[in-house]
């Protein structure tokens, strides 16, 4: 009796031990261990961490979809036909861009226009400044508005000849208020309506009177749509 019960003993734990053998597709080796367990646990939670952490780049591709539709709302302001009609030449491309800055959101618009020849530049470049979110107690247009117009009032006091290329030049029709600043080689009119700023520059070899007057038509157009 005393035999059979230690045969049966020893089947027994000899049954226990081949239960606990590591063998390839058997039950035991499928469970994973703890080490197993807290990889896999960890690299579960630095997916989510990448997930959460996803929001801040969609964020700004938002931000930057708005800025460029912006941009694309300021090629609107101006149509190819009207810069044909004061470049006597056809447009060639439409560039819209914009950017932040200080609290300002700068939307522009580059029409390329070249001459018959291709030998003279006469693209326009249309800029409306805005402001890029809601300040409480401070307008920044206004302060930029009034910034730039002391910095080029204040230059080329040294010398004669900087003073009249920089000396603002009033424009009388166009927005709240206007000034024209360059001189025979380049310049802009820059007109203040609302809380926006519109500058527009013209290429070419026209003088300076006959830009300012290419210059101010293509602001009254883009004033006219300006929202």
């Amino acid at each position: 009796m005393i035999i059979k019960i230690s045969v049966a003993l020893m089947l027994c734990l000899a049954f226990l031990a081949d239960g606990c053998e590591s063998k390839p597709g058997g039950t035991a080796n499928t469970a994973p261990s703890n080490t197993q367990q807290t990889a896999a646990a960890s690299s579960a939670n630095s997916s989510e961490v990448k997930s959460e952490g996803r929001p801040a780049p969609v964020a700004n591709a938002a931000n930057s979809e708005s800025g460029a539709n912006n941009a694309a709302d300021v090629c609107g302001l101006i149509e190819k036909s009207e810069i044909e009609s004061v470049q006597e030449q056809p447009v060639r491309s439409v560039a819209p861009s914009s950017h932040t800055s200080d609290g300002l959101i700068f939307s522009q618009c580059y029409y390329t226009v070249m001459s018959s020849d291709g030998s003279k530049n006469l693209s326009v470049h249309l800029q409306v400044i805005g402001s890029a979110a809601k300040s409480r107690g401070r307008n920044v247009v206004k302060d930029f508005w009034e910034e730039k117009l002391k910095r080029e009032k204040g230059r080329g006091e040294e010398d004669e000849e900087e003073r009249e290329a920089g000396k603002p030049l009033p424009v009388s029709g166009l927005g709240d208020e206007a000034f024209w600043m360059g001189n025979n080689v380049m310049g802009a009119i820059y007109t203040l309506k609302n809380d926006k700023i519109v500058r527009v520059s013209i290429g070419g070899p026209d003088d300076a009177k006959t830009r300012i007057e290419k210059s101010k038509t293509l602001a009254q157009k883009s004033l006219q749509r300006l929202k």
